[in-house]
């Protein structure tokens, strides 16, 4: 009896561990799944905020490019499950200049100083765009000579060093609770547009406005009743009609357009050339704008201010010639 009862007893007790060792083992599986389950969900999440990040990136990229705008900020933009923040910084500083000479398989580009440039980026020296990934107080390194299709070219120390680029920094967030956002940050380098000196001028006179009416269709105008024709490659001078200095121009298409200049001079473009037209003053004429090409205002001296309104309709009558 006594070994049965200590067989019974062992038996209690093993099957006491048994349990413990079962209870030890499910609360292990369900912290494992439990840890699983985090990791999977906040990795999906965290791809969702990859993507919004993204998304903000182009948002800024689509205000600079095709909205013809430099604004980079937008802040918590809701889009699907989460938002979006997009900030900007923009580097066009006084260029400075090189310190030394360098070649063309120069990688340190050594100059009087790097203050308010970008951390990296690209930068213009004469006709050359080189890239370079870091900076020290006093050079760019890292740099990738020739980029964007420029010819890599040897420079001479006081070349003027120029940069016109921002940096768009985009954050995508998704809420998570108490496990804490999903949060995804992306760089995105672009260029700005930068202004530049086309050399050699084919005149050296005054020139007083300018209206492009497309990339390869452009006119100016200015001293001595100076107009300029751009064709898309290069400006050439083009007849004009009048000696007096011409202020204003304004284009409505590659065949209609309208100058106005000192003493009230008033001239119009149609199909192919320009020709005087009379004017209601003798005063001279600063400014030109249109509503549409019939109907438009032009300012100048002692508070003058003209009107072109064309009839409405402007035809009178048909008549049959033939």
């Amino acid at each position: 009896m006594r070994a049965l009862a200590n067989e019974k007893g062992v038996s209690l007790i093993m099957a006491v561990a048994t349990l413990l060792i079962l209870s030890l083992m499910a609360v292990t599986v369900v912290s494992l799944v439990g840890k699983e389950t985090y990791s999977v969900v906040h990795q999906a999440q965290s791809v969702q905020a990859f993507s919004l990040a993204e998304a903000g990136a182009h948002r800024a990229l689509t205000s600079l490019s095709k909205e013809g705008g430099v604004c980079f900020a937008f802040a918590g933009v809701p889009l699907g499950r989460g938002t979006f923040t997009t900030t900007g910084t923009e580097y066009q500083p006084t260029p400075p200049t090189l310190s030394a000479d360098i070649t063309a398989s120069t990688t340190t580009v050594p100059v009087t100083s790097t203050s308010l440039y970008a951390p990296y980026g690209r930068i213009t020296i004469d006709a050359e765009q080189i890239d370079y990934t870091a900076i020290t107080g006093t050079s760019f390194t890292g740099a990738r000579r020739g980029a964007n299709n420029t010819t890599a070219a040897a420079h001479t120390s006081g070349a003027s060093v120029d940069q016109s680029q921002a940096t768009i920094t985009s954050t995508g967030t998704v809420p998570s609770g108490s496990i804490g956002d999903a949060k995804r940050v992306i760089e995105v380098v672009v260029l700005l547009p930068d202004w530049t000196v086309q050399a050699p001028s084919i005149i050296t006179d005054k020139l007083g406005s300018v209206h492009m009416v497309s990339a390869t269709d452009g006119w100016a105008v200015g001293r001595d009743g100076t107009i300029l024709h751009y064709d898309g490659t290069s400006w050439s001078t083009a007849s004009s009609p009048t000696s007096e200095h011409l202020e204003a121009v304004v284009m409505f298409s590659a065949t209609d357009g309208w100058a106005v200049g000192k003493k009230g001079e008033i001239l119009r473009y149609t199909c192919t050339s320009w020709t005087t037209v009379p004017s209601p003053t003798i005063e001279d004429l600063n400014g030109l704008s249109f509503v549409n090409p019939r109907e438009g205002w032009a300012v100048g001296d002692t508070g003058t201010i003209a009107n072109l309104s064309a009839p409405q309709p402007p035809i009178i009558a048909w008549r049959e010639v033939h």
